[in-house]
C-alpha cells in the first residue's frame, strides 16, 4: 500500500518524540526508512522529509522564515527579522537574482511579503495588458 508523505511525516514525528537516547533515535530512523523502502516509497524521501521538517516545526511552535534577496546583503536575515521572529524559529536566507532588487518574505509557505522589483515590473505591465 502506498502512503502519502504526510501520513509518513505524522508517523515519524509521533514516533520521535517517544525516542529519548540517541540509540533509540537512531534505531527510530533506520526502522523507519526501512519500513519507507519495503513499501515501495523511497522516490518520495524529499516530500517525506520536508512534510516531517513542517510537522515537527509546527508541533514545536516554530515558524520558518525564508528570505530571499537579489544580492548579498551585510545583514543577516535574523537581525532583519528580529522584532518578528521569536529566537526559536528558523530563519533561511538565499540570494535570488531574479529579483533584481528588494526581497521577499515567506512565513510557512503560506504568508508571503514581495517587496521585489521583479514583483513591481510585473504588476506594472500586467495592468497594460488589461
Amino acid at each position: 500500500m502506498k502512503y502519502a508523505p504526510a501520513h509518513y511525516a505524522k508517523a515519524f514525528s509521533e514516533l520521535a518524540t517517544g525516542a529519548k537516547t540517541a540509540s533509540a533515535q537512531s534505531a527510530l530512523v533506520k526502522n523507519f526508512w526501512a519500513a519507507v523502502e519495503k513499501n515501495g516509497d523511497l522516490g518520495k524521501a524529499p516530500k517525506i522529509i520536508t512534510a516531517t521538517e513542517k510537522h515537527l516545526r509546527q508541533a514545536d511552535g516554530r515558524d520558518l522564515y525564508e528570505v530571499e534577496t537579489a544580492r548579498a546583503t551585510g545583514t543577516s536575515a535574523k537581525k532583519l527579522l528580529a522584532d518578528i521572529a521569536s529566537p526559536k524559529d528558523i530563519v533561511q536566507e538565499s540570494v535570488n537574482p531574479e529579483l533584481v532588487a528588494g526581497a521577499r518574505i515567506t512565513k510557512n509557505d503560506s504568508e508571503q511579503l514581495d517587496v521585489s522589483l521583479a514583483k513591481r515590473l510585473n504588476e506594472l505591465f500586467s495592468t497594460r495588458n488589461t
